[in-house]
């Protein structure tokens, strides 16, 4: 997992960028909403940890989020 990673340009080692992911995962392709989730959990985990300070509620916020965002991803339009 490398929650390090921007997304918001072509990524090193080829790669791909967030839109590209996301558009896949539109279109039904598990693997790339996967990619999605490693590529964020751990900088959004830290982010709600630091927010909460509970490491259970944290977690529970972290999961919540990435199956709201998969339950909606019909949702997303790529502006940029």
């Amino acid at each position: 997992m490398n929650g390090e990673k921007s997304g918001s340009a072509a990524e090193p080692y080829g790669e791909p960028d967030d839109r590209v992911l996301a558009q896949a995962a539109l279109d039904g392709c598990l693997e790339s909403f996967e990619a999605l989730v490693s590529r964020y959990e751990d900088r959004l985990f830290r982010f709600l940890l630091q927010k909460t300070g509970d490491h259970h509620h944290a977690e529970d916020l972290l999961q919540v989020t990435f199956v709201t965002a998969h339950r909606k991803i019909h949702l997303y339009k790529a502006l940029y």
